[in-house]
């Protein structure tokens, strides 16, 4: 509801918008933040947004810590801002509404939300060419 903020929120790997991410038909852009909870030896491809995390005593010994890693809106929000980072490198004088008038370029339908009809939500296309 702030101006000249992209929202961000979180889809999983089915391209839902996750029950913990906002939905709103003011929300910018989604991307991946969602899935399973994860074990800390669960494999990888359980959950491909897993992130490999470590915590350290003090004692410096290392144990890994992968329970929720990867989850979230705030690991979405990371992947929007370093993909307007690269826009903003290839197009430094872009401002938050360029963004928005030009979300469908790097974007793809999420899967609609019955919670919000009036939602036509998109999803970061990772894998778009600046």
């Amino acid at each position: 509801n702030c101006r000249g903020v992209i929202s961000v929120g979180a889809v999983d790997a089915e391209n839902n918008i996750e029950k913990y991410s906002g939905l709103d038909p003011r929300t910018t852009i989604y991307a991946p933040g969602g899935g399973k909870r994860m074990s800390v030896d669960g494999p990888w491809r359980v959950n491909k947004l897993k992130v490999a995390t470590f915590d350290i005593n003090f004692k410096g010994d290392e144990s890994p810590a992968g329970l929720f890693s990867g989850v979230g809106t705030s690991y979405a929000s990371p992947l929007v801002a370093g993909f307007v980072s690269l826009l903003l490198s290839h197009n430094p004088d872009l401002v938050p509404a360029d963004f928005v008038k030009q979300v469908s370029k790097f974007s793809r339908p999420v899967n609609p939300s019955s919670q919000c009809p009036e939602c036509a939500p998109r999803g970061l296309a990772m894998s778009t060419v600046l």
